[in-house]
């Protein structure tokens, strides 16, 4: 792993801060979604976790995309307006 860059990291004991992105996914997987939902054992969360995921990238609009899903704002970034100069224009790479 090392000839790649490549190192392991450790946390030190009692130091959340040191990971803070993985710690604040935690604590939001905990506070909106753990506290509410109740389950038995880890398939079943695997499963309910993933319900969850599909229904808010694909069913929940987001106020901060306009009130689409992130599966329509996607979508809609992808597909070329119809006015759009780029979406007809040719480039020749050499």
């Amino acid at each position: 792993m090392l000839a790649h860059g490549i190192d392991t990291a450790f946390i030190d004991p009692a130091k959340p801060q040191q990971n803070g992105t993985d710690e604040n996914f935690n604590g939001k997987l905990r506070d909106e979604f753990l506290n509410i939902k109740w389950v038995r054992n880890r398939p079943e969360a695997t499963i309910v976790i993933e319900q969850s995921r599909r229904h808010y990238k694909g069913v929940r609009p987001h106020s901060s995309l306009g009130y689409l899903t992130p599966q329509e704002s996607k979508a809609k970034m992808r597909r070329p307006q119809s006015g759009d100069a780029q979406s007809n224009s040719v480039v020749i790479l050499q």
